[in-house]
Formats: structure tokens, sequence, C-alpha cells
């Protein structure tokens, strides 16, 4: 088995992931990633997880041992206890271990965590800042944005949220950036000196491993950008305004327990009563990219 320090839980798999090398971990593995042959009905009852676009990108039900999530019909996962297990694929090796470490295992740890973002997350001076948004948002495009301006990449794509914390804290997600091939050009200075390698329909650049250590979480910007042409603004969210978007913004193992829903929401509704949220309004077009780092940045050093 290989060992890894991921979300700040230790992580165990049966086969080595893209993240470097391996933690030499001591303590008890909070989860076991393993394949396996066995053969289970599909639930009656399946959830549809949507994309941005509203398509239906995977579907999640209960089952007698756990949670089936079954992703496209390309990849069927159960979840059980501390295990995880693929159950079936499709994918080649990188696709799996992306779809993994992007999806797979962070809604494996929303069972465990207070609250796991779909976010990407920065750092600089020791606090932490989160971009929240549907997939196509621009999370991973303001993440090396802010890269190329001395920031440190905290998360790609899920950030695990500690509210018991004082103040609330965030744990670093899996060192990389996955972007579209002709995004990279565009921000990267030198792109031939990075690492590169195949994730689903973009490419993965490996980072320098994150911080392992949990970082404050200094604010929250929720991305929600225009299809036609809008000035960019970036406005103070009150906590009842931000809960939609943050709400939107987390990985799901039960949809439908009552307690998982309880629990989601008084996490939220905390972590709103103590972190600043910002509702960021903007166009997806390259020439407005400055613009909107900019009025980010200014909000960053309030």
């Amino acid at each position: 088995m290989y060992s890894y320090e991921l979300h700040g839980y230790t992580v165990e798999c049966a086969w080595p992931l893209p993240m470097g090398s391996t933690e030499a971990v001591s303590k008890k593995a909070d989860l076991f990633i393993t394949y396996s042959n066995i053969k289970i009905k599909e639930p009656p009852s399946m959830h549809p997880l949507r994309s941005s676009e509203g398509h239906e990108v995977a579907w999640l039900g209960s089952c007698d041992l756990g949670f089936i999530l079954n992703f496209q019909n390309q990849a069927q996962f159960l979840f059980s206890e501390n295990i995880l297990s693929v159950l079936n694929t499709s994918l080649s090796e990188s696709d799996l271990d992306t779809l993994l470490l992007s999806q797979v295992i962070p809604m494996a740890f929303s069972f465990k965590a207070d609250l796991m973002l779909h976010a990407s997350g920065i750092e600089k001076f020791g606090q932490a800042w989160a971009f929240l948004g549907l997939e196509g948002a621009g999370k991973s495009t303001l993440a090396a944005s802010f890269l190329q301006k001395d920031f440190k990449v905290l998360s790609d794509d899920s950030l695990r949220v500690d509210i018991s914390l004082d103040p609330i804290k965030v744990y670093p997600g899996t060192p990389e950036i996955r972007m579209f091939s002709e995004s990279i050009g565009k921000i990267f200075k030198n792109p031939e000196a990075l690492n590169f390698s195949k994730a689903i329909h973009k490419m993965r650049i490996e980072l320098p491993n994150s911080l392992p250590r949990a970082l404050p979480l200094a604010g929250l910007f929720c991305l929600n950008p225009q299809v036609e042409d809008t000035e960019v603004s970036v406005n103070f969210l009150k906590p009842k305004e931000a809960l939609p978007y943050l709400l939107r913004s987390l990985f799901r193992w039960d949809l439908q327990s009552q307690r998982a829903m309880t629990k989601e929401i008084s996490g939220a509704v905390n972590l709103l009563s103590q972190t600043p949220a910002y509702l960021v309004n903007y166009s997806h077009k390259w020439d407005s990219r400055e613009i909107l780092i900019n009025k980010i940045s200014e909000v960053m050093l309030l």
C-alpha cells in the first residue's frame, strides 16, 4: 500500500497516486483505496449529480454496503466506512487517478470532515483564500493566475474546512492544477518548464507539495461568471446571501439523510458567521482577467 497525507487525513492506496513521493505515516489510515470484484445490484434510486450546464455527470445511491457512485458509466465506486473500492472502470489509469483525487476522495471525506468545499485555494502570508464555483467557473484559472503573483496553490478542486478550530482553518488538497491546454500558454510565462500529464479532458500541472498544515481561512470568493459582457465587481455578501453559493459548492456523501443535511447546513452557517464572503461578477474574457485579479487582490488587502 502507498500512503499519503491529503486534506489532513491519511490515505492508503493499492497503487501509487500522482502525488510525488509517498509519506512515511505511522498512524492508522483514515481511508483505504482498492479495487474490488464485488458484484452489487444498482440501487433502485440514484440521485443525479449535475454539471454547471445542468448535464448529469454522475449518480449517487445507497445500498446495503454503503454508497454507490457511478461516474458517466465509465467508473463505479463503493463507499463503505473507511474503504473506497473501485468496482469497475473503463478509464485509463491517469484518468482514474484524476477522478479519484478531484472528485471521489473529497466525496468520501465529506462524511468525516466538517465541510468539504468544491473550491480552489491559494495562500500567502499564512492565510488561505478559497474560490467557490461550479464546473467551468474559473477556479483553476484564478488559482494559476495568483500562482504567478507569488501565492501558493493549496488545492485545485477541493478544500477541507475544520470549523472546530479558532480561527476556522482549511487543509490543502492535491498539489496540482488542472487546466485546458489553450489556457496554460496564456497564464504561465514558461509553460515548457512545467511538468504535465493528461487529466481526463484537461492537462494536469504538478506543483511542489502543498503546505501540510491547516491554515486560517481569510475569505471566500463566490464566482459568478456571466455569459454577456459585464463589469467586473467584487461585493461583500451577508451570510444569508452567501449561503446558497456555499451549499451548492459542497461535496455531499448522503443526499437524503436528514442528519447529514442538518450537519451540512449548520456547518455552512457557522463558517459564514466567522468568514467573510464576496460575490465575484465577471465575464469569461481574457482581456478582463487582470482587472478581475486586481479587484480580488484589493479585497484581500483590506
